[in-house]
């Protein structure tokens, strides 16, 4: 089925396992099974890292140590047993620092995006929205690149997908780490500015966002002057997607900032459900919220997907898009498991299904002209996914 656009995707949570697995065949790579880390270009400091290839040799079969690795790369159901969210994000955030060579070493890196852009095509998207840290890709000298050389990585795949398929877009939504502090967020605001003023490499840019889990970070208000001042600072527009309403709590109050400042679109956002004010101005200002069903059940912020608030949210007129987050870590790719269980889950027709697809093309930061050619592509898709339907059934 033709999806239109993908918004919300994490690079460093993107890639299938066995992808991930087929990287650390690569002489390069050393796992230390004390910490559960991976390095490329382990240095003599790094005591514990022994090359994935000669660990093999001490398993009984290579399928066997890439079996353990698989369990220890995935949120498997042990981890999320206590069904408790903040108990779960500790766990969860450990497999990005567990995994962060093996996604921003260079080389590594571009086979990575090319590979979520081939899972997109297959899936029949065209347009890709990633969230993406700048500075953490690094050289074969484990210098970090500049933002330039970062973006030239993601023009290159994206040429490479127009020339096999004519029309592809991928838009880069930077992020800065809440986690980190205000230094790290600024830094963060400084390369979007960066890469806004990069004539070659600017149309890749959409804006930027804050990441964390909401419920144990500081929240959107904390850094709302930073942001303000790099509104004012843009020449142009600074657009804004924050994640904001990715909480069961109802004094959670990131989605009334994200408003404030101008937010294109909105991350997650069920929290707004709480909030029957703030559903009216979403309405009314035609603001999208990414929804991203299979992630909200697997982070236990919704125990049961027949009771997720974004399908009484369709129901009274607000926009969604469906979405897959950190597909990577919970064992499947794509974005149409998250399609196939909305559809059940909801009670959706072909109809819904076609709204939420158009939904990720209006409501892209792609400009009005390109929309234009990926609506005409999508409608000529759609109708041959019906015939094909009806022919076979």
């Amino acid at each position: 089925m033709p999806k239109g656009g993908h918004h919300h995707l994490h690079l460093t949570a993107a890639a299938p396992i066995d992808f991930l697995i087929e990287l650390t065949y690569d002489s390069r790579v050393s796992y230390n099974m004390r910490d559960n880390i991976f390095k490329v270009d382990k240095t003599a400091e790094d005591s514990g890292y022994i090359s994935c290839n000669e660990l093999r040799n001490f398993h009984a079969t290579a399928d066997e140590f890439d079996s353990m690795l698989k369990e220890k790369i995935l949120l498997t159901k042990e981890e999320i047993k206590s069904q408790e969210s903040e108990c779960i994000w500790d766990i969860f955030q450990y497999k990005f620092l567990m995994t962060n060579d093996l996604y921003n070493y260079a080389p590594f890196f571009e086979k990575i995006v090319m590979k979520i852009f081939e899972i997109c095509v297959a899936e029949n998207i065209f347009i890709c929205e990633l969230r993406h840290i700048f500075g953490f890709v690094f050289d074969d000298d484990r210098q970090s690149l500049p933002v330039e050389n970062e973006l030239k990585i993601f023009h290159k795949c994206v040429q490479k997908m127009k020339a096999q398929h004519g029309l592809f877009d991928c838009k880069i939504i930077a992020c800065g780490l809440k986690a980190l502090g205000k230094d790290h967020c600024q830094k963060e605001i400084d390369d979007t500015h960066e890469a806004f003023t990069l004539e070659d490499y600017k149309y890749l840019v959409a804006g930027y966002d804050m990441v964390n889990e909401e419920d144990t970070t500081p929240p959107i208000e904390d850094f709302a002057q930073m942001i303000m001042d790099a509104q004012e600072k843009q020449e142009e527009e600074f657009p804004c997607f924050f994640h904001a309403g990715e909480s069961d709590f109802s004094c959670n109050t990131n989605l009334y900032d994200a408003l404030l400042l101008g937010t294109k679109r909105i991350g997650h956002g069920f929290n707004i459900a709480l909030h029957p004010k703030l559903v009216e101005y979403v309405i009314r200002e035609g603001i999208c919220l990414e929804v991203c069903p299979i992630s909200n059940f697997v982070l236990a912020y919704t125990l049961d997907l027949r009771n997720h608030p974004a399908r009484a949210l369709i129901n009274q007129g607000l926009n969604i898009s469906l979405n897959s987050d950190d597909p990577g870590f919970y064992g499947y790719s794509g974005v149409s498991l998250d399609y196939a269980f909305a559809l059940l889950s909801w009670e959706l027709g072909v109809a819904d299904l076609k709204q939420l697809a158009l939904n990720g093309i209006n409501f892209s930061s792609l400009d009005a002209e390109t929309k234009v050619a990926h609506l005409e592509k999508f409608e000529e898709d759609w109708n041959t996914f019906i015939k094909t339907f009806i022919a076979k059934n």
